[in-house]
């Protein structure tokens, strides 16, 4: 019992340290010529590629929700632009991982970590995301579009518990599917980063998104 109130008061007062700097922003998105086209609105960093020149835009999450427990998050979530109309009622969103995780060790990020990140979908199919590269799951959905054609909704992030402490970077894209999931009818996304603190300061986690390249 000890134990679990000590988490309780450990993660409460990690909520009111994270409510006074974390940038936690749902991925935005709408529909434009057939594109799912993500928004750069102020609550995100543009950023360059770890690899190449191209410009991606950076979301910012922290492990340890307080109803996901200390290695998870269901942060960022998803939503469309408007309400209503952005979708066909029924269409599917979905994920498509890539390239490898990457981890910052407090100076630089690199490729080179033991550890992974593991994506729970709407399903409950899990991809991970690890050194080695990204594996997808069975299924690759976030959610549904409502009977207005608006979305949101949101997935599982979590981190293996004997991670080491420090920040993760995953690369993904957005997915349109059809109300059967199997057929893609929208073009998808550019490419975006989710970084995700795991035990740093404020100010260490900052400084990781400040440094990529």
């Amino acid at each position: 019992m000890q134990t679990i109130l000590k988490w309780i008061v450990a993660v409460a007062l990690g909520a009111l340290a994270v409510q006074s700097h974390a940038q936690h922003s749902d991925v935005t998105f709408d529909i434009v010529a057939g594109q799912i086209v993500i928004e750069a609105d102020g609550h995100m960093h543009r950023a360059g590629a770890l690899s190449g020149n191209t410009q991606k835009l950076v979301f910012e999450a922290d492990f340890g929700d307080f109803n996901q427990g200390p290695y998870a998050t269901d942060d960022p979530g998803y939503v469309s632009h408007e309400v209503s109309g952005v979708l066909t009622p029924g269409d599917i969103i979905g994920f498509s991982g890539v390239g490898t995780l990457k981890f910052w060790d407090g100076t630089a990020w690199t490729a080179m970590t033991l550890d992974q990140v593991t994506l729970t979908d709407a399903l409950g199919a899990q991809s991970t995301f690890s050194s080695a590269g990204t594996f997808a799951g069975s299924s690759s959905f976030i959610g549904a579009a409502d009977s207005m054609g608006g979305f949101h909704s949101h997935i599982d992030y979590e981190i293996n518990p004997d991670a080491a402490v420090g920040a993760y970077l995953i690369e993904m894209q957005l997915l349109g599917f059809d109300s059967t999931g199997s057929s893609q009818i929208y073009v998808a996304s550019e490419s975006y980063y989710i970084a995700i603190n795991f035990g740093l300061s404020e100010a260490a986690f900052e400084a990781s998104i400040t440094a990529l390249p």
